[in-house]
C-alpha cells in the first residue's frame, strides 16, 4: 500500500486542470452556450459577457438531468416508432414481393399469348408448304404412275417382237416395230417433273419491336419510400 501512495506527488490522484490559452494562468472552468466553448472567468468578463454562460459544473448537471429525460423519451417513444417502422418495412418488403410476383405473372401471360400467336402463324405457314408439296406431289406420282405403265408395255412389246421375229410375216413385224416406236415416242409427251417450288421468306426480326411488343416495366416507389423514411 505504501508503494501505491507513492505513486502520486501529493498522496493522492489529482484532477488535471486545463488552463485558459488566452488568459495565462487561469483555469478552464466555465461554459458559453451560444458559443459551445469552454472558457475562464476572465473570457466571460470579457468576449462572453452578454452571453449565455455557466459554471462546467452546473452546465454538466443540467445536461445530465436533460439527458436523462431524453433517455426516458427515447425508450418510451422513439424506440417504438423505429420498431413500427421495422414492422412497416418488413410488411412493405412482403407487399412488394406479391406484387412483383402478380407482375411477373402479367409478363408471363403477355409472353404465352404473343407465343400462341406466332405458334399459331408458324402453324398455318408450315401447312401452307404443306398442301404445296402434296399438290406437287400428287402430279409427280401420276407422271411416275404413268411411265411405270408405258415401261411395262414397252417390255412386253419388245419381248414379244424379239419371241416372235422369226416366225413374224413382214408386214406383222413392220407394224410391231411401228406401234413400238410410237409407244416409245409417247414417253416425251408425258408432262415434264416439277420441283418443289414453295419457300419461305422470313420476315424482318427487330429486337426492338419485339421490345416494345413485349412492354416495359415502370416504377414509381421512390415517394412512398421517402415518405416511409421521413
Amino acid at each position: 500500500m505504501a508503494e501505491a501512495k507513492g505513486e502520486y506527488t501529493l498522496g493522492t490522484p489529482q484532477e488535471h486542470v486545463s488552463m485558459c490559452e488566452k488568459h495565462h494562468l487561469m483555469p478552464i472552468e466555465m461554459i458559453c452556450e451560444d458559443c459551445e466553448k469552454v472558457i475562464c472567468s476572465k473570457c466571460v468578463k470579457k468576449d462572453h459577457k452578454d452571453h449565455n454562460w455557466n459554471t462546467i459544473i452546473t452546465a454538466a448537471t443540467l445536461k445530465a438531468r436533460g439527458l436523462m429525460k431524453s433517455m426516458k423519451k427515447i425508450e418510451e417513444e422513439d424506440i417504438k416508432q423505429i420498431d413500427e417502422r421495422i414492422k412497416m418495412a418488413a410488411q412493405m418488403i412482403e407487399a412488394n414481393n406479391k406484387r412483383n410476383e402478380i407482375e411477373i405473372a402479367k409478363i408471363q401471360r403477355h409472353y404465352d399469348t404473343m407465343v400462341g400467336i406466332l405458334n399459331n402463324s408458324k402453324e398455318k405457314l408450315e401447312e401452307s408448304l404443306r398442301r404445296n408439296l402434296d399438290a406437287k406431289n400428287a402430279g409427280v406420282r401420276e407422271i411416275q404412275s404413268n411411265l411405270e405403265e408405258k415401261k411395262k408395255n414397252i417390255i412386253k412389246r419388245v419381248e414379244c417382237i424379239k419371241k416372235n421375229s422369226s416366225t413374224m410375216h413382214d408386214e406383222v413385224l413392220l407394224k410391231s416395230h411401228r406401234e413400238l416406236t410410237k409407244l416409245i415416242a409417247s414417253v416425251n409427251h408425258i408432262p415434264g417433273l416439277k420441283r418443289f417450288q414453295g419457300e419461305y421468306d422470313s420476315g424482318n426480326i427487330d429486337e426492338e419491336v419485339l421490345k416494345s411488343m413485349m412492354g416495359r416495366t415502370r416504377f414509381s416507389l421512390f415517394d412512398f419510400f421517402q415518405k416511409l423514411l421521413s
